[in-house]
């Protein structure tokens, strides 16, 4: 069974509004009274309606008024009219379904034919409104798809700049060492010094290929998380050690510090080991020494708390949260660099909420920033 209908009865005699009443909630809909054209328009301001009925003769405004108005509202026009008049007033009637008027009752009124009138109204309404919810359904996913293809196009864009670069530095590195290498003797500080930026190019590369796969994984729900207790001044030991000579071939002092010799922590440590990663990675690409990294970790309270800082660009107020969406980017410093690889902090985010816990962004100076997870 179809919802009861809030239908508007508009009849400046009482004992038609009385009559109609009685027929309306016998149908079990819901029944609102006005007296005159000036009420009915009050009543349709104050509450939605399904249905109005409505007499032509009324005093202070009459039926041809109170009809223009509704339909002549945008928000009002869905509203379905039927007409009240009586046997000779049909002349008026036939005007004001040209007007935009659904039906027409004449008076007296047939039980049986006013609910054929009534549901029919009714029906039509609801088809509307269904057909009005379907095209903002469509509109809906039309917008969601232009958005789609916007983030697919800004994605395709991400990846292909990021790649570039690297990519670039590996050929021109390679280039470079091909040319050394054919020569004699061979100068192994320069020798080194190519190696180690093909490494650096490669690894940077790698690091964006995985944190694609892995976001992926993550909104997949795809990639378990493993709760178990580890060291945390052990775990960014080794990642200090893991990145190292990254940071001394970019001129770049990395350097540990903890607040104690052993804090023990609940965290998957691969996720957790990937997250700083990423946070290093990033602090490595924005700071060129001679100037400083720091990876922290120190307890607070029950937890433990992350931070990867360092010199490199401040990050405006306004950006601190948008930075961990997918594809965010934003340009800052003095060389307009953008900030982030898009999805490494999305990722850093989606990993660190897995394990239960929260990351954010300090920039409280210009020159400074601090990734911290807690």
């Amino acid at each position: 069974m179809a919802d009861p209908a809030n239908i508007l009865i508009v009849d400046d005699n009482e004992r038609n509004r009385n009559l109609l009443n009685k027929l309306i909630s016998a149908l079990k809909h819901n029944p609102v009274l006005a007296d005159n054209g000036v009420s009915a328009l009050s009543q349709l301001e104050k509450q939605s309606m399904d249905l109005v009925l409505l007499d032509i003769l009324m005093p202070k405004m009459d039926g041809y008024e109170v009809l223009e108005r509704i339909k002549s509202s945008k928000d009002l026009r869905h509203i379905p009219v039927i007409m009240i008049s009586a046997i000779d007033e049909l002349e008026s009637v036939v005007r004001c379904i040209e007007e935009g008027a659904d039906d027409y009752l004449t008076k007296p009124f047939n039980p049986t034919l006013l609910k054929a009138r009534i549901n029919a109204c009714l029906e039509k309404k609801r088809l509307r409104d269904q057909e009005k919810q379907l095209y903002r359904e469509l509109e809906e996913k039309h917008e969601a798809l232009q958005a789609a293809e916007q983030t697919r196009d800004a994605m395709v864009n991400m990846i292909v700049h990021d790649l570039r670069n690297p990519l670039q530095s590996v050929l021109g590195f390679a280039e470079l060492l091909s040319i050394t290498v054919g020569k004699r003797p061979i100068d192994g500080k320069k020798l080194s010094h190519h190696l180690q930026f093909i490494c650096n190019s490669a690894n940077e590369m790698s690091f964006l290929i995985k944190s694609i796969l892995d976001a992926s994984k993550m909104e997949a729900g795809k990639m378990p998380v493993s709760l178990i207790s580890i060291n945390a001044v052990q775990l960014i030991d080794d990642i200090c050690k893991q990145f190292d000579l990254q940071a001394k071939s970019k001129g770049v002092l990395l350097s540990f510090e903890a607040g104690s010799d052993k804090i023990m922590v609940r965290a998957d440590r691969e996720l957790l080991s990937r997250v700083l990663q990423n946070l290093l990675v990033n602090a490595l690409k924005y700071t060129a020494g001679p100037k400083n990294v720091v990876l922290s970790v120190k307890r607070d309270g029950h937890n433990a708390l992350f931070c990867v800082a360092n010199d490199g660009p401040g990050i405006p107020k306004r950006y601190r949260e948008k930075i961990f969406e997918k594809y965010f980017q934003i340009e800052i410093g003095d060389d307009r660099k953008r900030y982030g690889v898009g999805l490494g902090l999305a990722f850093c985010k989606m990993a660190t909420e897995a394990m239960g816990g929260k990351i954010w962004v300090e920039s409280e100076k210009e020159k400074d920033v601090s990734f911290k997870v807690a």
